[in-house]
């Protein structure tokens, strides 16, 4: 089997978010155009939940006939091709007996080979699975617990193209929610949106050679946790079976069970990465401050190399999770939800497979269009989060360290929340809000450096209570007095207008 992805000379196909493919068996040849998984249209297919299929566009036997039918226009030409993929394919079916059309039955397809790029070359294999979604899943499930098997961040014309043109893994700013999606849908758009973003970040926060990946992925999962904790407010609570109203009425139908397993993946992941970036702060910013001001201080030295160590063993345990067939599966755990959507009734089947669009799978037409999601709707939600925030910094001005945090803790949670669904409201009030709440925040979390950084030299045992630790704490200190006499001017900043959603 041999596939080649082509583009123009001006690479306005990829630039569009596709791909044209090319495969050949033997004398067969056969052309194709893929929808990537990331492009400027913003709807729900976009991004694609990671580990599914790529949407085929248009199949034929000459690439001229593609352009015409499916995009209206010819193809770019001189058409190059950007990047190949050399592989041996072996297929399998299990289920459904002997009849392959069978509702059970699971077709299994094998592709090993490399993939070779201007620049570079590397051994590849996917297995593919095609068959009712439900069932594929519970497979990919199973192997996982055995198989060292992961779900790819990208289809594979996506990863030659990024291969080729040497794209580093995406930044992990706000997602711009599309308008017009019901909360079911806003969901699984932002669920597979940010776990793609995740999947595509863990290889480089793994060699923790910079600090910049294990932030964003923290940025992702903090977006990530914050969408499934206010929408799954608005989820409509689903029986474990037909008629069974007690278990939607008590929240122990699939949607609550399928969810409270994703949010204890997603804290556990938080864990690993957490140690690593409180490491990675102290070291690029205090310790690197306080080095600049004292750089003929030995001791210093030795307890910033003490720290270092304890930043490889941090990053040690991080590669150790995000290796672990606890974060492949979580991973799957995510493109499931995304695809089966256990919070939507489903009233027939469907095949997930090579060739079709990644959108969710769990609703069919004939169920009807649910209610968009408003946004007289997730200002209440926004608001419940507002009225927690304001009780906590009722009495700002006399809070003590520990009452701050949980100010900033609770401001963080509003901003992220506020972000996610930015796009429902006017953009100038929403931006003015959110920019004086990241103030607060930020004035809040120099003042909470002092009890971080504390708690950091405490872990190194002796060597962080002598001289070196002492100047440290009290750089630290300082930085800490001087923040806090601000924190209470940004507040009454931050409280001068009124929300954006009122």
């Amino acid at each position: 089997m041999h596939i080649a992805w082509h583009d123009g000379e001006d690479a306005s196909l990829a630039a569009a978010g596709l791909a044209l493919g090319e495969e050949r068996q033997g004398r067969t040849r056969q052309w194709w155009l893929e929808k990537l998984g990331s492009g400027t249209e913003q709807d729900i297919n976009f991004p694609r939940p990671p580990g599914v299929a790529p949407a085929i566009l248009a199949r034929a036997n000459r690439p001229e006939m593609l352009g015409p039918t499916t995009l209206g226009h010819p193809l770019p030409a001189p058409l190059r091709t950007v990047a190949r993929f050399e592989a041996r394919r072996r297929t399998a079916s299990i289920g459904g007996g002997r009849r392959k059309d069978a509702p059970g039955r699971i077709a299994i397809e094998l592709l090993e080979g490399r993939l070779a790029t201007s620049g570079a070359e590397q051994r590849l294999a996917r297995l593919r699975f095609a068959g009712q979604p439900a069932a594929v899943f519970a497979l990919a499930d199973r192997l996982l617990a055995d198989l060292p098997c992961a779900v790819p961040a990208a289809s594979l014309a996506e990863e030659a193209l990024g291969a080729s043109a040497g794209d580093d893994a995406p930044r992990t700013g706000s997602p711009l929610l599309p308008e017009g999606l019901s909360a079911g849908d806003a969901l699984a758009w932002l669920v597979a949106t940010l776990a793609r973003a995740l999947l595509a970040l863990a290889p480089r926060a793994s060699t923790g050679e910079e600090s910049e990946p294990v932030h964003q992925m923290r940025v992702a999962l903090r977006r990530l946790r914050t969408a499934i904790t206010v929408l799954k407010r608005l989820l409509p609570p689903l029986p474990l079976h037909p008629g069974d109203a007690h278990d939607a009425d008590h929240g122990d139908g699939p949607t609550q069970a399928a969810l409270t397993e994703v949010e204890a993946g997603l804290r556990t992941l938080a864990r690993a990465l957490g140690p690593a970036r409180e490491w990675d702060v102290f070291l690029e910013g205090t310790g690197m401050a306080v080095a600049a001001a004292f750089p003929e201080n030995a001791a210093l030295a030795r307890l910033l190399k003490a720290a270092a160590r304890r930043r490889e063993a941090a990053y040690d345990a991080l590669r150790a999770e995000l290796g672990s067939a606890g974060f492949r599966r979580l991973m799957l755990q995510l493109s499931s939800l995304t695809v089966l959507r256990p919070w939507q009734p489903i009233s027939g089947q469907r095949t997930l497979g090579q060739g079709q669009q990644g959108a969710p799978e769990g609703r069919l037409e004939e169920d009807g269009p649910e209610p968009p999601l408003t946004a007289a709707t997730v200002a209440e939600l926004l608001q419940r989060r507002q009225r927690k925030l304001l009780a906590a910094a009722a009495n700002i001005a006399h809070a003590d360290a520990q009452h701050l945090h949980a100010i900033r803790l609770r401001a963080k949670r509003l901003r992220y929340a506020g972000e996610l669904f930015s796009p429902l409201f006017p953009r100038k009030e929403t931006q003015r809000f959110l920019r004086r709440l990241a103030r607060l925040q930020d004035r809040l979390g120099i003042v909470n450096d002092a009890q971080a950084v504390d708690r950091l030299l405490n872990d190194l045992g002796a060597m962080g209570s002598g001289h070196a630790a002492g100047l440290v704490r009290g750089f630290v200190a300082a930085n800490a007095l001087r923040e806090r006499a601000r924190v209470e001017p940004a507040w009454r900043k931050f409280r001068r207008h009124a929300p954006f959603w009122h």
